[in-house]
């Protein structure tokens, strides 16, 4: 699972993965409760890599992208399909919770 770390990198990974759904995943290192959810979201990664890109968004190193999504807190995670955010989960899911959202916005 890898980080955004500039707007030009989610920019550029709108473009690459256009029809393909996001999961952001926007956190601080120092978030008890986002790095609780890091095992979850890796291991889903892994499972829907061929169907979901999931990425890190530390909104302390992309203050620029969190000031576009208007994060607030976090954890927080956004899902965008077809450049449209569809979902955004502003608490910490369970991982039945999680893939049930990730196979709502699978084709």
């Amino acid at each position: 699972m890898q980080s955004i770390n500039k707007l030009k990198d989610f920019n550029e990974l709108l473009n690459e993965f256009n029809h393909k759904p996001i999961l952001l995943d926007f956190h601080t290192n120092s978030c008890e409760p986002c790095v609780s959810l890091l095992p979850t979201l890796r291991k889903l990664s892994k499972e829907y890599k061929e169907v979901v890109e999931i990425k890190k968004v530390d909104i302390e190193v992309n203050k620029e992208l969190a000031e576009r999504f208007r994060v607030k807190k976090t954890p927080l995670l956004i899902l965008i399909k077809n450049r449209e955010i569809v979902n955004k989960i502003k608490s910490i899911p369970s991982e039945k919770e999680l893939r049930n959202c990730l196979e709502l916005i699978v084709d």
